[in-house]
């Protein structure tokens, strides 16, 4: 398809990207900033038909930055996957939820490799950036893909690498955020690290694509252990009369040891919720209970109660003033 020692030069690399969510969508258009040409592909028709009048529906990103990239016939979209095999590297950005008794609902995934494994061309570099628990790409998606009959590490290569998108970050640019990458082998590594490099400033290799699984995983439960603490916190300073806040910015002084976490009801976003508890599942996979993860969910999920009695109360004191 076409040398080896090209994957990752823009000039002879061409990038899909599957799942134009928050996560995908900016990196399509970073990937083109650095200069490759990109498929963006999502099955939702809706989302196709704004991006290709260069609409978005993705606060972080401007209608002008979605233009100039159509105007240069850098980046185009799709609602199926035909294009996929003249793509060098396809990146998999699509959801992983949790279904409604709590377990990882891997469909998504899923689908996309099923659509995938027919139009594998060989030397071809699959990353998957979607949350998962540890041995989701291994024992899942490298199974699927290998219907092909094309050996992972040898005629096509498997990675993963976490994303971190910060949506609503206006500090931090998206590759200026240190990228973990990972692959099935040691030729899987060594592609992604060469593409990544070419991407973001900083690249974070590790040892195996479980490390990487289980990294993004640590990173969402440290602030989900952390949030639910300063939850709790707040219920007690209620109790105690003091005020938190004020509280947490006299702590905040102390230069080591201490970060400054706040209070709210519940837990927001679109990670922390959810990756913490494909952790959980996969420690009671393995007849571990990790019980901060599991009083931390129960902890957030009392707040939004007691965040509404808190302001009927307050509610109440008002119209008997």
């Amino acid at each position: 398809m076409y040398s080896y020692g090209n994957l990752g030069d823009p000039v002879h690399t061409k990038v899909g990207v599957i799942g134009l969510g928050f996560v995908g969508l900016p990196l399509a258009l970073l990937f083109v900033k650095k200069g490759y040409h990109v498929t963006g592909i999502d099955i939702d028709k809706n989302k196709i038909a704004d991006l290709e009048k260069g609409s978005s529906y993705i606060p972080d990103i401007e209608n002008s930055e979605l233009k100039q990239a159509l105007a240069a016939n850098t980046l185009t979209f799709a609602d199926h996957y035909d294009g996929i095999k003249s793509c060098h590297i396809i990146v998999i950005c699509v959801p992983t939820p949790l279904t409604s008794d709590l377990k990882p609902d891997l469909s998504h995934l899923k689908k996309v490799s099923e659509e995938l494994y027919p139009r594998l061309q060989e030397k071809q570099l699959v990353i998957v950036e979607s949350s998962t628990y540890p041995g989701t790409t291994r024992d899942v998606i490298q199974p699927i893909l290998e219907k092909s009959n094309l050996r992972v590490g040898k005629e096509i290569h498997l990675s993963y690498s976490p994303e971190r998108i910060d949506p609503g970050n206006k500090t931090l640019k998206i590759e200026q955020i240190p990228k973990i990458v990972s692959g099935i082998s040691q030729n899987c590594l060594s592609f992604i690290s060469g593409f990544y490099n070419h991407v973001f400033d900083t690249i974070v290799p590790t040892s195996s694509v479980e490390v990487a699984e289980l990294a993004k995983l640590l990173e969402n439960s440290y602030r989900f252990i952390n949030i639910s603490f300063i939850n709790e916190m707040a219920m007690l300073c209620d109790k105690m009369d003091v005020n938190l806040w004020e509280t947490i910015a006299a702590a905040s002084s102390k230069p080591y040891g201490f970060q400054p976490f706040y209070p709210g009801p519940g837990i927001g976003g679109h990670c922390i919720p959810i990756d913490p508890l494909y952790l959980y599942w996969a420690g009671k996979q393995r007849e571990f209970h990790n019980q901060f993860l599991w009083l931390s969910k129960q902890t957030n999920d009392r707040m939004v109660d007691y965040v509404i009695k808190q302001i009927k109360e307050k509610r109440r004191k008002k119209r008997q003033k």
